[in-house]
């Protein structure tokens, strides 16, 4: 995909409320997808929640729906809702590799390439990162400028995120899924 392709993707209208959360997936293609509530959806620009959407696809789905629980429950038990922010962002490369090598043993392959397992940690976290702001509850929101802003930051971290997998990828000597 070109990235004029992937902009004119994350220009159309969003059909659907429902965002792409992504785990290691089969060995065709790197990924598998599934629906998941994109929390930013409603009020961020479309381009925007396109921009998350695509970002939600490096970062491991076990990560996504227990930090919206989280900072769900942050409001509740008057929990730290930045802390939470930062242990997920943090947390995000452990849970990338752990499930890596587990999909890896469960299907009996050999272990995943070293380097390319690490650029997809790096790739993941920044994905969150971004990812994470644009939750509606999340605190640091307002630090940045709010949801727009929140989301100005996924539609160029996003396309700048794809192409730099894309090359990564080539470079450590693994095919980009399609």
């Amino acid at each position: 995909m070109s990235l004029n392709a992937l902009g004119n993707d994350l220009a159309r209208p969003r059909q659907s409320s429902a965002g792409s959360a992504a785990v290691a997936g089969s060995s065709s293609n790197r990924f598998e997808t599934f629906d998941v509530p994109a929390p930013a959806a409603a009020s961020a620009p479309t381009g925007a929640a396109k921009a998350l959407d695509a970002l939600s696809k490096f970062i491991p789905t076990e990560m996504l729906a227990p930090y919206v629980s989280a900072l769900s429950l942050a409001v509740v038990q008057g929990w730290n809702a930045r802390a939470i922010y930062w242990y997920f962002v943090l947390a995000t490369p452990v849970v990338f590799v752990l499930f890596s090598f587990a999909k890896q043993a469960i299907d009996q392959k050999p272990w995943p390439a070293l380097m390319p397992l690490t650029w997809r940690a790096v790739a993941a976290t920044i994905a969150f990162a971004v990812w994470g702001l644009s939750v509606p509850t999340n605190p640091l929101q307002a630090a940045l400028g709010g949801a727009a802003v929140a989301g100005f930051f996924a539609l160029i971290v996003s396309p700048v995120l794809w192409a730099t997998d894309a090359i990564a990828l080539r470079l450590l000597g693994e095919t980009p899924a399609p």
